[in-house]
């Protein structure tokens, strides 16, 4: 049982720094997209989308546009009709996490 428990600690100490790297570099190209879409007036709610929060422990990456009023264009109000950049971008990207992530594991047990 120790040793399960000490293969199962290897691995992810191998696997989370290469999830994390994946994750940061589909976030990269999230972020990429989100502001080629963004609509713009003044630039600021494109130029405040980016790493909202990372944990490399949790091989996380959290993405925002920091303006008071992104979830109004991204969703739209009552007066405004929806200008979505974020949902697409992520759409477009989400879908290349895991086989981006299964390459790199791969190369790490060559």
């Amino acid at each position: 049982m120790v040793d399960a428990i000490q293969i199962l600690i290897g691995i992810k100490e191998k696997t989370y720094p290469v999830a994390y790297e994946v994750s940061m570099e589909i976030a990269d190209k999230i972020i990429a997209e989100a502001k080629r879409i963004c609509p713009i007036d003044t630039g600021q709610l494109r130029s405040s989308i980016q790493i909202y929060d990372e944990n490399t422990a949790k091989a996380t990456v959290q993405l925002a546009a920091n303006t008071s009023y992104a979830a109004f264009v991204e969703w739209g109000t009552s007066r405004m009709k929806a200008q979505p950049y974020m949902r697409p971008a992520v759409q477009k990207f989400s879908p290349r996490w895991a086989g981006h992530y299964v390459k790199k594991i791969r190369r790490l047990q060559k």
